[in-house]
């Protein structure tokens, strides 16, 4: 498991890169097929690469790239401005990735994928800055919290939270306990079960679980393989 203060290594040896073309080969090794971390900046990568080293095989996207080279190869839409996302997942059956085919036509398949927002957010200083800020504005208006966690380390696990729930789906029990647990703490992100399962997976990974209640982690320990 992890330790306090942050993500730390897992059961896959992690070395931080020292180049975007390392980190994209540490990513293929470790179950990103089509990982693009052009744009994304080393610190970025890297991130992305530590929470890879501990999560479960079902977690791992099949692509993974910044927004605007997602958006090429995926014609997704993110739908929000450029300053409101910082990553974001998905599921599709098409994807263009440019060492293989960008240009001559489209893998076909189907794939999970995950866009993280580096040219708005450089740095995961920038993103948990951003995020503080949103959770004090949001506490301002509603006197309720908005995130369960604002730290940007813990934006690739909340995402790669996501592919794994695609891959294994929530059940009923989930429903139950996240609307509970949104009710206990007033962080209004829970009261969206996806997002709910997302930030909890995030911190039992990354953070030892310590944000989150014993009926969560229990459900944690079970769900995650």
């Amino acid at each position: 498991m992890s330790g306090a203060g942050g993500i730390q290594q897992g059961p896959v040896q992690f070395t931080p890169a020292t180049s975007i073309k390392e980190a994209e080969v540490f990513a293929k090794n470790n179950g990103v097929k089509y990982p693009e971390f052009t744009g994304m900046g080393i610190e970025q990568a890297n991130n992305f690469n530590l929470a890879l080293s501990k999560v479960p095989t079902k977690a791992k996207p099949d692509f993974v790239a910044n927004g605007a080279e997602w958006k090429k190869a995926t014609d997704g839409i993110i739908g929000r401005k450029k300053d409101q996302w910082y990553g974001a997942s998905s599921h599709t059956i098409s994807l263009r990735y440019k060492n293989e085919v960008y240009l001559s036509g489209a893998l076909e398949g189907d794939f999970q994928t995950i866009a993280i927002n580096a040219r708005q957010y450089k740095t995961i200083d920038s993103i948990s800055e951003r995020k503080k800020y949103i959770q004090n504005k949001y506490k301002e208006q509603t006197g309720n919290s908005f995130f369960l966690n604002t730290n940007g380390k813990f934006l690739p696990l909340h995402e790669m939270g996501h592919t794994y729930s695609n891959k294994k789906y929530l059940p009923k029990k989930w429903e139950e306990l996240s609307a509970r647990w949104h009710k206990e703490t007033k962080i209004d992100l829970l009261k969206n079960n996806r997002e709910a399962f997302a930030e909890g997976f995030a911190d039992y990974l990354g953070n030892d679980g310590k944000k989150l209640p014993s009926y969560i982690k229990d459900f944690m320990d079970d769900f995650i393989e």
